[in-house]
Order: C-alpha cells, then sequence, then structure tokens
C-alpha cells in the first residue's frame, strides 16, 4: 500500500444532515445510541429500528456546527430519509439528503504526513473527529491509520488533483470495516436483524442508559432478560460464485444464518456473517456451494 491511499467513498456511502433546534431530541428517540455523545470531537456508531426491534439501518453520526451527520450506504439513504422526514411531525427538524456542497472520503496512511497537506488538525483516538476550517475529519476504526474526511468543495478539488494516481477500490475500504467488525445495512438486509444479532452492543452502538427509541423494548428485553441467539462472526471464504448481501446459509438444509457485508480480495471473499451461536460452523452451504470458513471469531 502507498503512504497514502485515497477512497473516494461519495458515489458509495451518503450523507443525511439533520438540523434545526429539535434535531437532537428528535434523534434521540429514533435512534440506538445516545446522541448526546456526538461532538465535533467525537462520533458514534449507532442503528435505527422498526418498532419490533428489527435494523433498517446503521450510521456512523458526526456533528458540524449546529447539524448532525448520519452516514449510510447511498442505496438505502433515500427511503431511510422519508422514513425520518416522516417521524418530524411538528418537531423543528430538516433533513437533507446529500448536501450538494459536501462530499465523502477516505484515506488509509501509514504516516499523518501527507494528510496535513490537508488537514491541520488529525484527530489520535478511534471515532475522534476534528474540524478543519469547513471539513470535518475522523479516526476509524482500523489497525491501520484510517481516517474519513467530510469535505467541502474546494477541499474536495484539491484532493482529486493530488491524490487520483493514489486512488483505491471501495472493496478495500470496506475490508478494514469487515476486520473491524463494522456492519451495514443494505436494501435486501433491512429488518433482517437485531443490533444483538449483528454485535452493536460489543461495539458501543446501543446505549442501555438512554431513553425510549423506537424498537427499544426489544432491544432492552434482549440485553436484560434473553440470550443472544445470533452473532455476528467474520468470515473468509473460498468461493467465486455470485455473493449478495443476505444470501442465507446452510447447513444441510436447516438455514444458520445470512451474509452481513463482504468484500471481494484477489484470493478471496471476506465477509461478515451472522450465524446461530451454537450452530454448527461446519459444512456450511452458500447458493448450494460448500463453502470454506478459515477465521470464525466473534466480534
Amino acid at each position: 500500500m502507498s503512504e497514502l491511499t485515497f477512497y473516494n467513498l461519495h458515489d458509495q456511502l451518503s450523507l443525511i444532515e439533520v438540523s434545526g433546534e429539535d434535531s437532537a431530541e428528535f434523534l434521540q428517540g429514533q435512534l440506538t445510541n445516545d446522541i448526546y455523545l456526538v461532538n465535533e470531537n467525537s462520533a458514534v456508531l449507532s442503528g435505527l429500528c422498526n418498532a419490533k426491534g428489527r435494523l433498517l439501518a446503521i450510521f456512523l453520526i458526526v456533528k458540524i456546527d449546529d447539524k448532525f451527520y448520519l452516514i449510510c450506504p447511498r442505496e438505502i439513504s433515500e427511503n431511510i430519509s422519508k422514513k425520518l422526514t416522516f417521524y418530524i411531525l411538528r418537531s423543528k427538524v430538516k433533513i437533507t439528503l446529500d448536501p450538494p456542497s459536501l462530499s465523502l472520503h477516505g484515506f488509509i496512511s501509514e504516516t499523518v504526513q501527507k494528510l496535513q497537506e490537508f488537514f491541520n488538525s488529525i484527530p489520535e483516538n478511534t471515532l475522534a473527529s476534528q474540524k478543519n476550517d469547513h471539513n470535518l475529519i475522523i479516526r476509524m476504526p482500523a489497525v491501520s491509520q484510517r481516517y474519513l474526511a467530510i469535505c467541502d468543495k474546494k477541499t474536495t478539488e484539491e484532493l482529486s488533483k493530488s491524490c487520483i494516481e493514489k486512488s483505491g477500490e471501495y472493496d478495500q475500504w470496506k475490508l478494514e470495516d469487515i476486520k473491524a467488525g463494522i456492519p451495514n445495512i443494505y436494501l435486501k438486509t433491512q429488518e433482517a436483524f437485531i443490533p444483538q444479532s449483528l454485535n452493536l452492543d460489543l461495539i458501543n452502538a446501543i446505549s442501555f442508559k438512554k431513553g425510549c427509541y423506537t424498537g427499544q423494548e426489544i432491544v432492552a428485553r434482549t440485553h436484560y432478560l434473553g440470550k443472544v441467539k445470533r452473532r455476528m462472526y467474520r468470515a473468509i471464504i473460498e468461493i467465486h460464485s455470485k455473493i449478495n448481501f443476505g444470501d442465507e446459509l446452510f447447513v444441510e438444509n436447516l438455514s444458520v444464518g445470512k451474509v452481513v457485508e463482504f468484500a471481494k480480495t484477489k484470493s478471496n471473499i471476506e465477509c461478515l456473517v451472522e450465524l446461530k451461536v451454537d450452530g454448527n460452523s461446519n459444512c456450511i452451504k452458500l447458493n448450494g456451494e460448500e463453502i470454506i470458513i478459515h477465521e470464525l471469531s466473534q466480534k
């Protein structure tokens, strides 16, 4: 990997801007995590559930000035924006999908020196953020130094000119999320999982101390009374057939889980999969083909 690899994330991820004097209170009633933990120096991961506690989206949430930004896959961003708008009612809240003045970019770097050509201050801790003029840079979970930046038009133009020869593929960016155990929700997996089955409680994306939110009763009951029957695992799969989000995994004719996230490498496909905790991890089949799970470590 070069010293600094640039990722144009705007084609794959969306920004949902939530603004207005009631925006914090509004989001607090919708999300699994505590929105009051978010400020210009700290980002959080959080889920959005339906009334049955099933995930509709997973966000990285940041704040710039008085506005919150919910970052999620582009393919679900429009229907999520509409759903959030439906719940505004009389609240003084405005929701804007993909503000035209902002773009999303990612960086994986061996050192911070190259990044400091564009950003004066670089956050050191995971999910810490730092505002630079009109830009915000966030340290993302990863073994390497990985950063996500929300940039204005001027910075985006400068980055595009300077980094075009050092750009990386989106699967490389997703691979770092997979290694860190960070899932996403897509159109085919909306309402398929509860937060704990994707380990949101293990990556600090759920607050059990905040007040009520949509689906909270189910999430809390699972936490306090029930045993989590499904968990998310990382799997390395040797397979060359087509793979989709939400594909079912089988042992014989018994469904044991689903594909949550995947990224293709030169030699295999690395995945996050949701599986029964007490299930058999041998002879798992995907789309009729037997697959080999090289690593099955609970995150």
